[in-house]
């Protein structure tokens, strides 16, 4: 009998890994997702268009300001699982977009990523955002979407947003209620409208919170929110390379 159960305990011991592999393998990693309408440039993870080898990190910095007529990207960074510290995060960072034209455009940048499974159950869904906008009737907006059907740039499920701002500075801390199943997916979608010429930089960030510790997140992203905008004063009074 004792065999015959360390037998069964060998099988299920074998199972389980094989089940750990094909979920790890099956999770392709996140994705990043820019627009002007015309052309779209997706790019993968540790895929062609990421500038940075680390899994979990998608950087994005064409040469040439990119494939957009009228449009400079100088560098976008999508972090997620497993380099965020934070379990059930996705963050765009480091977005500069330039418009050169005189006429209207519509830009989309989007950053995906699926198979959370932490926190689950009573959360928040929590956007937190902070930036600069400039030129007369530009316009910014930013929303955020859990998916339980753990679809990647899923837009099914709950939504945060949209925060839409104007030129100038901006920032914001923005939260719904939430109770996701894993798998989950995360995204996050920047719809910018350019009226005419304009720079935005902005760094965005969609986490799910369990519910004991919003009230923590919510002072926290304060005191984050005034670092961010201390650096990005620093930074603008500092020397242009």
């Amino acid at each position: 009998m004792a065999k015959s159960s360390s037998s069964w305990i060998r099988v299920l011991a074998i199972l389980a890994l094989t089940l750990a592999v094909c979920v790890s393998a099956a999770h392709a990693g996140a994705q990043f997702k820019i627009s002007d309408g015309v052309t779209t440039v997706t790019v993968l993870d540790n895929g062609p268009g990421d500038s940075n080898p680390t899994v979990g990190v998608i950087l994005y910095a064409p040469g040439g300001g990119g494939p957009f007529p009228g449009l400079l990207v100088t560098v976008d960074t999508g972090i997620s699982n497993p380099v965020h510290p934070f379990p059930g995060t996705i963050d765009l960072n480091a977005i500069e977009v330039t418009s050169t034209s005189a006429g209207a455009q519509n830009f989309i940048l989007q950053l995906s990523d699926t198979d959370f499974s932490f926190p689950q159950g009573a959360t928040n869904l929590v956007m937190s955002l902070g930036g600069t906008l400039t030129g007369s009737g530009n316009t910014i907006s930013f929303d955020g979407y859990e998916d339980n059907t753990n679809t990647i740039f899923g837009t099914g499920g709950l939504h945060v947003g949209p925060a839409t701002f104007g030129p100038g500075a901006f920032s914001g801390l923005f939260l719904a209620g939430s109770f996701p199943v894993a798998p989950y997916s995360l995204t996050e979608i920047v719809n910018i409208h350019f009226a005419g010429p304009g720079v935005t930089s902005f760094d965005t960030e969609l986490r799910v919170v369990p519910e004991p510790a919003t009230l923590t997140l919510l002072g926290l992203g304060v005191l984050g929110l005034a670092a961010c905008a201390w650096r990005r004063r620093k930074g603008e009074a500092s020397p242009t390379r």
